[in-house]
């Protein structure tokens, strides 16, 4: 549980990953992937929304940049609670992805 939800604790195989992205920790808290991606967060949270269009969810909103660089990307599957949200955060050449699966997304 977290403060967005229940989560699952990973995505299911197969979800839209960034090419060439590494699962990283970055202690920061619960996320189903925390991932290292070699672009700038702009680059990396289009390349999200439309893969995710691709796997049928769609994108209710995108917040950024924010002060510190950081887009964030809402999208929705094909119930309401079936919610994902992804988090572009830039560390200097590389930006770290948090992704949050809802638990109520089925895990396939």
């Amino acid at each position: 549980m977290t403060d967005w939800g229940t989560i699952w604790d990973a995505l299911p195989p197969g979800f839209p990953e960034y090419p060439g992205a590494e699962p990283t920790d970055t202690g920061e808290g619960a996320a189903s992937a925390t991932l290292a991606i070699r672009t700038d967060a702009k680059t990396a949270s289009n390349w999200w929304a439309t893969a995710l269009t691709r796997a049928g969810f769609s994108t209710q909103s995108t917040e950024g940049p924010l002060e510190n660089g950081s887009i964030i990307v809402h999208s929705l599957g094909q119930s309401p609670s079936c919610r994902v949200q992804a988090t572009f955060v830039p560390q200097g050449g590389t930006t770290i992805e948090s992704v949050l699966f809802a638990a109520a997304c089925p895990f396939v």
